[in-house]
């Protein structure tokens, strides 16, 4: 009861003080099975696109990129960003102009694929990349029994403040996770992940994301981005 009536008048205190309304996020990351089975060295970002349904600070995507091309180099792979392929991207699209019929309407699929073949094959002759990884976050939803929700492979341990009113609580609330796609260019499939990063509750800024609260994401993202530990090799043929 000490213990209990401790943590309320902490989360008070926040209250009166206007600081964070909640503790920082605590993420707990689970199902990080590898699935490549070859050496890799050379990853490209193809692009980090955010859901507008999402208030986040100017330089989320910035400081994300930053963080992810960091993680990659840690791991050992040699890590491109995005801006090489959106370069490569937007080139290709002034040379092969536009993709639809203006009497039908209709799409060429076949011009269409046959751009996306010449941006990756000039990507991999300037770049020797390996594999082209793209992140979306995106606003969800989570289940949530007491301060415990739980959804896309993550547990969030402080959707409420931990306070003996809602401890049998129980419902949905919106959350965020983030879906990392890669395109393995030597085999041409495409893997897919969605991981959760948190719940969206008011954490006294305005945001969904604390602009404090990257580092922990990108620790999540860390521990995620482990289907490519493990891969990376300076010695592929």
């Amino acid at each position: 009861m000490i213990k209990r009536r401790f943590l309320y008048c902490s989360v008070m205190l926040l209250l009166v003080t206007g600081c964070r309304m909640i503790p920082n996020p605590d993420i707990i990351v689970q199902d990080n099975a590898r699935w490549l089975d070859r050496p890799v060295k050379t990853i490209a970002i193809s692009d980090i696109l955010v859901s507008e349904e999402l208030r986040l600070h100017p330089q989320f995507k910035q400081d994300l990129e930053r963080g992810i091309l960091a993680i990659l180099k840690d791991k050992g792979f040699e890590a491109l960003a995005s801006s090489r392929f959106q370069t490569i991207y937007a080139q290709k699209q002034r040379e092969f102009g536009g993709f639809f019929d203006p009497v039908t309407g209709q799409k060429d699929i076949k011009k269409f694929n046959a751009f996306n073949a010449s941006v990756v094959a000039t990507l991999v002759s300037e770049t020797d990349a390996q594999l082209l990884v793209s992140f979306e976050v995106f606003k969800t939803f989570a289940r949530y029994s007491g301060n415990v929700a739980t959804w896309d492979n993550a547990t969030d341990n402080t959707i409420h403040p931990p306070n003996i009113l809602f401890d049998s609580s129980n419902g949905t609330t919106p959350a965020i996770s983030i879906k990392i796609s890669v395109f393995d260019i030597q085999n041409q499939k495409t893997y897919s992940k969605i991981q959760g990063l948190q719940t969206i509750v008011d954490n006294g800024t305005g945001w969904h994301i604390h602009p404090d609260d990257l580092n922990i994401h990108l620790i999540t993202l860390s521990k995620t981005l482990n289907v490519l530990e493990n891969q990376a090799t300076n010695d592929v043929q």
